[in-house]
């Protein structure tokens, strides 16, 4: 039980776990603000919807939460 840090044996990949799952559901949020933007440029709606995803990735888990905090970047997991 990782109760007060992450430490010892596979710590380091729990931690790379949580990095690349992080980057994963960022680039998929990524993608989603990339197809809302097309949709909304070809279809010259309103840009409300762009503009909330592109608010949401920047306040994305992935950059803004720590995995050094003591629980091996389960939070980071759980948040994105």
């Amino acid at each position: 039980m990782e109760l007060f840090a992450c430490s010892g044996p596979g710590a380091g990949k729990a931690m790379a776990e949580s990095v690349a799952i992080g980057y994963i559901h960022a680039r998929v949020a990524a993608a989603m603000l990339l197809a809302s933007l097309v949709v909304c440029a070809g279809a010259q709606r309103l840009w409300g919807v762009p503009a909330v995803l592109a608010g949401l990735l920047a306040l994305h888990p992935a950059w803004t939460v720590s995995i050094l905090r003591g629980d091996c970047g389960f939070m980071r997991r759980e948040v994105s």
